[in-house]
């Protein structure tokens, strides 16, 4: 894992190549989407998708948009801000 200092915050990034980097990589590329979208593109199960995307919010690299836990599609998430300015979004 690798630390990156943005701003103050720092951010514990994802190793690349692993399931966790390709869920955080899929909302660099386009910006917001939910958690089925994110299981068709990487062909894993959306629970998977859900579990990775959890993770990823605990190390406050990403936020959920619209929580529609529980129902088709999943919730909409998309990077934090702080995450957003240091991929230069």
């Amino acid at each position: 894992m690798q630390r990156k200092p943005v701003g103050i915050t720092q951010y514990t990034l994802p190793t690349k190549g692993t399931q966790l980097s390709r869920v955080l990589g899929c909302l660099v590329m386009f910006d917001a989407m939910d958690s089925s979208q994110i299981a068709r593109r990487l062909e894993i199960s959306v629970d998977k998708a859900t579990t990775n995307l959890s993770v990823l919010r605990t190390r406050g690299l990403v936020r959920t948009v619209i929580n529609r836990k529980g129902k088709s599609g999943g919730s909409l998430w998309e990077l934090t801000p702080g995450v957003k300015k240091f991929y230069g979004e």
